[in-house]
């Protein structure tokens, strides 16, 4: 048995995503010059043969405040080390051996699901100049879904993968517990 998991110590999966991520145009200059050397480097090799070993654990995410466009508010997000966020990225890539188990109008962090497939999917219902749409922004989305319900739908959809069922359990269980606080 192969966990999904180990294929992010595997230098020919980091350059099918640096590959992917070029070409679909998904980095800027800087962010595809980093990736190229991350991958040329084999920095990912500390955090994912530890990963994979099970003796990884992941350092709190540090906290940034970013500019929300257009306005003079500040959003505050937490980011993991750059070796952690790319090992969590290429796993977020490898994660579309799932997509099926993903209803089919979600259309965020999926490798063939973007904003653009979202409006034109819109665009296509017949009278729609007949239908309302509503745009919401949920505060604190992600901290207000129940951790447990997630765990749980989580192990049903990976139930075939139980070192990556395992992992992503413990990243949602120290997310929760260490992002959670005031801004």
């Amino acid at each position: 048995f192969m966990s999904l998991l180990d294929s992010i110590n595997d230098e020919r999966v980091w350059q099918q995503f640096l590959e992917y991520k070029s070409n679909a145009g998904h980095l800027t200059k800087g962010e595809a010059r980093f990736l190229a050397r991350f991958v040329q480097d084999r920095m990912y090799s500390i955090v994912s043969s530890k990963i994979i070993s099970g003796q990884y654990q992941f350092g709190l995410p540090m906290k940034v405040l970013l500019n929300k466009s257009g306005s003079q508010k500040k959003r505050t997000v937490y980011r993991y080390s750059a070796a952690e966020t790319m090992v969590l990225k290429l796993v977020a890539f490898l994660l579309y051996k799932y997509d099926g188990a993903i209803c089919p109008n979600c259309y965020s962090f999926r490798r063939n699901a973007t904003a653009q497939t979202a409006i034109s999917c819109i665009a296509s219902i017949k009278d729609i100049q007949s239908k309302y749409a509503l745009k919401i922004d949920v505060s604190n989305y992600f901290n207000s879904i129940p951790s447990a319900m997630l765990q749980e739908r989580i192990s049903q959809v990976i139930s075939d993968d139980a070192p990556l069922r395992d992992f992503l359990i413990g990243i949602i269980s120290q997310d929760k517990a260490c992002s959670i606080g005031p801004d």
